[in-house]
């Protein structure tokens, strides 16, 4: 049988190394490499709906503690393996839009896959962590040396916050390796039901810190908006299209490895709407474009945490599913943003004005991808949101739908964002500058993938 799995690893690390010796086609190598694992992921979920037996592969890795090199296709890793190729792909398309270190973004992009491929087809905790460590040194230099001027602030912030994640992380493993003698995720799902409260407490709060830092949910959201504000528009979109992820797939293992969770439903529940009401009313205080799109962010994962926390069968199935229409969504509209500040030199919505008279498709592209966040028809967030709160409500009344407000919030103020930005002609923006094509491509990539999702939800729910 060919080894898929291993391929998909070894394609982007091969043309890595082929960028390290050809710095004039790396954005070429780059495009190739994500084009290559997205029609990879493609066909892996044409493999599962036909029917077909997913593939598992293992290899020698660590034998003094019986951890192999395990990759594995499972439901729901698929789902996040198409999050991540599709955003990839459409960043190494945006390449250049903002940054002249070219090659840099490309060979960074491909580091980035290799984290991303690796981490959602892991088979055991310790490959989990060592595709994390790599996803997280990537995100640094993307933005410590692709970012605007106050860069490095930004991306040591960033290592600090996430050097306490994963060494939370860490802790966590060390701690299941200790109590369960294994690390293999689905050892430790059968394993993990019999073990004491106190072992399993000592477990969950390392790893629930680890994966609230990653996410970010309120309070340890702070390093999010200033990375987001200082990384370029390639780096945004990973960050919040991918990177976000890690910690939302590290969440949906946890609450079904652990049974003692379900004791803390109505506190994370909680955690959760909190961080979204707190995440909308300071997005509503910003004037820079990436900032407001960096708040909505929080607000969503606060979202995926709320059907999380209602440990049912849908809530899972909501919860995967609003992280993808997050992904697809939120790498649109940083994309959007990057194009119009190449476009027109501003961000800030106090001077950036009349845009739909300079450049009306890049203006019509706004306002979708602004509604399309807040649950537009037809597009996969209405289906996510839709899953969201009749979960939420099933497993918590009313209350479960509180955070419902707090998305009718955003929508509102993201009206008001349209009406100033794209609407207000009687001082309009002039344009100074036209835009790469490829950037548009990929944003034409992305409203395929929201619609066709949105249009054809099954493509999801029916592998979960």
């Amino acid at each position: 049988m060919i080894p898929i799995l291993l391929i998909m690893l070894a394609v982007p690390a091969i043309l890595l190394a082929a960028i390290a010796v050809n710095r004039r086609h790396s954005r070429k190598i780059a495009i190739l490499s994500t084009a290559i694992t997205l029609f990879l992921t493609l066909y892996l979920l044409y493999v599962y709906l036909s029917g077909s037996i997913l593939p598992i592969e293992s290899y020698s890795y660590i034998n003094a503690l019986n951890i192999s090199m395990g990759l594995q296709a499972t439901p729901a890793g698929i789902i996040f393996l198409i999050i991540s190729s599709v955003v990839l792909f459409a960043a190494s398309l945006t390449i250049g839009l903002d940054s002249k270190h070219g090659r840099e973004a490309a060979a960074l992009i491909l580091l980035f896959q290799i984290a991303s491929t690796g981490l959602f087809l892991s088979t055991n905790l310790f490959l989990l962590f060592v595709f994390w460590d790599i996803g997280v040194i990537a995100m640094f230099f993307m933005i410590y040396l692709l970012g605007s001027i106050n860069r490095r602030n930004a991306a040591m912030k960033f290592l600090v916050y996430e050097i306490f994640a994963s060494a939370m992380l860490f802790l966590g493993i060390i701690l299941i390796y200790s109590f369960l003698g294994t690390v293999n995720i689905q050892e430790m799902l059968v394993a993990a039901q019999t073990l004491p409260q106190f072992q399993q407490l000592a477990i969950f709060i390392p790893l629930l810190l680890a994966f609230l830092i990653n996410m970010p949910v309120f309070p340890f959201h702070l390093w999010l908006p200033e990375a987001h504000t200082e990384a370029s528009t390639e780096g945004s979109m990973i960050l919040s299209g991918v990177l976000t992820k890690f910690g939302g797939f590290g969440m949906l293992l946890l609450f079904e490895f652990l049974p003692i969770t379900k004791m803390f439903a109505p506190e994370i529940a909680a955690l959760a709407v909190i961080s979204a009401f707190y995440s909308v009313l300071v997005m509503m205080r910003q004037k820079d474009l990436k900032k407001i799109v960096a708040y909505s962010t929080i607000v969503d994962m606060a979202i995926v945490l709320l059907a999380l926390s209602t440990f049912t069968g849908i809530g899972q199935e909501a919860a995967v599913m609003a992280m993808l229409a997050h992904a697809l969504v939120v790498a649109l509209m940083f994309l959007i943003v990057g194009i119009m500040h190449k476009t027109f030199g501003e961000r800030d919505i106090r001077l950036l004005k009349g845009t739909i008279a300079g450049s009306p498709l890049l203006s019509y592209a706004f306002i979708i991808c602004a509604f399309s966040m807040v649950g537009l028809p037809l597009t996969v967030t209405f289906v996510a949101e839709l899953l969201v709160f009749i979960s939420s409500y099933s497993a918590f009344g009313i209350l479960g739908l509180l955070a419902l407000a707090a998305l009718a919030m955003m929508g509102a103020f993201l009206y008001f964002v349209i009406q100033k930005v794209v609407f207000d002609v009687k001082e309009a923006s002039t344009p100074i500058d036209s835009a790469d094509p490829l950037p548009f491509a990929a944003a034409i990539i992305l409203l395929s993938f929201i619609f066709a999702f949105g249009i054809m939800p099954y493509l999801v729910t029916a592998i979960m």
